[in-house]
C-alpha cells in the first residue's frame, strides 16, 4: 500500500546506507505530491501530523486543525470545534479512536466528532503512557491523564519538549539536556539520569525530537542533528548541513510501517510523500484489504451505505490480530455477513485464522462479482492480483490504487 511519509529528507539519517536518500538534496527533490491552501489546507504551516485508527490524517496548522481523508480537507476551527485549535504542535491517536492534541492552550481531545479542552500547561509532545492513555511533555515537566484530569508525574523537573518510550525506558528531551528514566509506573518514580547536550554551535538547545534507528538514538534540535554516543551527545557526523541546520522533524521507519512521526513542521507548506493512492469505484464488488489498506475503502463504503447501495458488496479484511481491525463495529453494522475477517493469529473464535490465499478467494470472488478492489502492502496487492487473474478475472475487473 502506498503510505504517507513526512519529513522524507531525514529518512537518509535512519535507514541503511544502501536504501538511503541523499540528505544533501533539496527537500523539494523528494516531493511526489503537495497539498496547500489551494487544496483546502487552512494555513500553509503544518505543525503536527497524526493518523487516527480510522485512517484519517489530522494536521495542526497555525490557525486551525484539519482532517484529511485522502481526497479533501475538513477544517475544524474554533467555530466548528468549539475550542481553540490553532498551533497544535503535538498529536497522538489512541486505540479507542480518540485523538489527542497539545499546544500552548494545553491538552485537547477529539472523540466521535466532539472536541474537549482538558486545559493544563503547554503541551509539546505526547506518547502512549502504556495503558493507551497519553503521557505528556509539558512546560512544567511530565503529566498523565487520569479520568478527565491532568495530573503531574513526579521525578523529572523542568520543561520537557520531546518523549521516546522504549519498553520500560523513557527518554525525555529538555533544554540542553537529555534524560533517561524508568517508565513512571512505580510511586515515587526513580530520579532520571540526565546528560548535558551541546550543539555544534556551542549552544545548549531544546531537544525537540528523539528517534532511534539502527541502534542509535538521534536528537533533533534547532542547533542541528545529534546522536548519543555512550554518555555523550555528539554531532551526527553526517555532514555540516545536518550538524548546523535546525531539524524540523525526525521520522523512523520500522519494518516498512510508520513507527514514529513527531512534531512535523514542514515550513512553508504541508508536504506529504506518497499519500495512499486513489481507488476509483466502478460498481459493486469484492473489496480485499490488508491491514491499513482498508483506508481508501472507508469513504467508498460509507457513501454506498448512505445511499443504500451496499447490498452487492463484500469486504474481505486481513489483519494480524483482532485489535488491528479498523472500524470493526462500523463495518459489521454496514455490511453484516458481508464483512469477512481473517487473522494471522486469531484471538476471536468468530474469526478464521490464516491468510487470504487462492482457495479462500475462490469462495468469495464469485462470478456474481463485477469488480475486485485490492489495497494493502505492495506484496499483498501483487499476490492478490495474481490469484484473481489465475481465477479467471479480467484485468479490467481488478481495481488497485492509482
Amino acid at each position: 500500500m502506498k503510505r504517507w511519509l513526512g519529513a522524507i529528507l531525514l529518512w537518509a539519517v535512519v535507514v541503511p546506507a544502501a536504501l538511503a536518500l541523499d540528505a544533501r538534496l533539496p527537500f523539494r527533490a523528494f516531493i511526489l505530491d503537495n497539498w496547500s491552501v489551494e487544496q483546502g489546507l487552512p494555513q500553509i504551516t503544518a505543525l503536527s501530523i497524526v493518523q487516527d485508527r480510522a485512517g484519517y490524517l489530522w494536521i495542526g496548522t497555525q490557525i486551525a486543525l484539519a482532517r484529511f481523508d485522502g481526497v479533501r480537507f475538513t477544517t475544524f476551527d474554533r467555530d466548528r470545534a468549539g475550542v481553540d485549535t490553532g498551533s497544535l504542535v503535538a498529536s497522538w491517536a489512541d486505540r479507542s479512536g480518540a485523538v489527542w492534541f497539545g499546544g500552548t492552550q494545553g491538552l485537547l481531545r477529539e472523540r466521535n466528532g466532539r472536541f474537549e479542552n482538558l486545559g493544563g500547561d503547554a503541551v509539546f509532545a505526547i506518547t502512549n503512557a502504556g495503558d493507551d492513555t497519553p503521557l505528556l511533555a509539558t512546560s512544567r515537566g511530565l503529566a498523565r491523564v487520569r479520568g478527565e484530569k491532568i495530573v503531574p508525574v513526579a521525578g523529572y523537573q523542568g520543561a520537557a519538549y520531546s518523549l521516546l518510550r522504549e519498553h520500560d525506558t523513557l527518554w525525555i528531551g529538555g533544554e540542553g539536556r537529555l534524560c533517561r528514566t524508568q517508565f513512571p509506573k512505580q510511586s515515587p518514580p526513580a530520579p532520571p539520569h540526565c546528560i548535558v547536550v551541546t550543539a555544534a554551535n556551542g549552544e545548549r538547545p531544546e531537544i525537540s525530537w528523539i528517534a532511534r534507528a539502527q541502534g542509535t538514538l538521534w536528537l533533533g534540535t534547532h542547533g542541528g542533528l545529534l546522536r548519543l554516543d555512550g554518555e555523550q551527545a555528539v554531532p551526527a557526523a553526517l555532514g555540516d548541513d545536518l550538524e548546523h541546520t535546525g531539524i524540523e522533524a525526525l521520522y523512523t521507519d520500522h519494518d516498512g510501517m510508520t513507527n514514529k512521526l513527531q512534531n512535523i513542521n514542514a515550513g512553508d507548506e504541508l508536504i506529504i510523500h506518497d499519500v495512499w493512492g486513489a481507488i476509483n469505484y466502478k460498481g459493486p464488488g469484492l473489496f480485499i484489504a490488508g491491514g491499513a489498506g482498508v483506508t481508501p475503502f472507508i469513504a467508498i463504503l460509507r457513501q454506498l451505505h448512505k445511499d443504500g447501495n451496499l447490498k452487492d458488496c463484500k469486504l474481505l479484511f486481513a489483519n494480524k490480530s483482532s485489535e488491528d481491525i479498523i472500524l470493526r463495529k462500523e463495518f459489521e453494522g454496514m455490511l453484516g455477513e458481508n464483512f469477512i475477517n481473517i487473522l494471522d493469529r486469531s484471538d476471536d473464535r468468530n474469526i478464521m485464522e490464516g491468510h487470504i490465499d487462492k482457495r479462500l478467494l475462490a469462495i468469495y470472488a464469485t462470478d456474481a462479482m463485477k469488480y475486485y478492489y485490492v489495497c494493502g502492502p505492495d506484496k499483498f496487492v501483487e499476490v492478490m492480483v495474481k490469484y484473481l487473474e489465475e481465477l479467471g478475472k479480467k484485468k479490467e475487473q481488478i481495481i488497485i490504487e492509482e
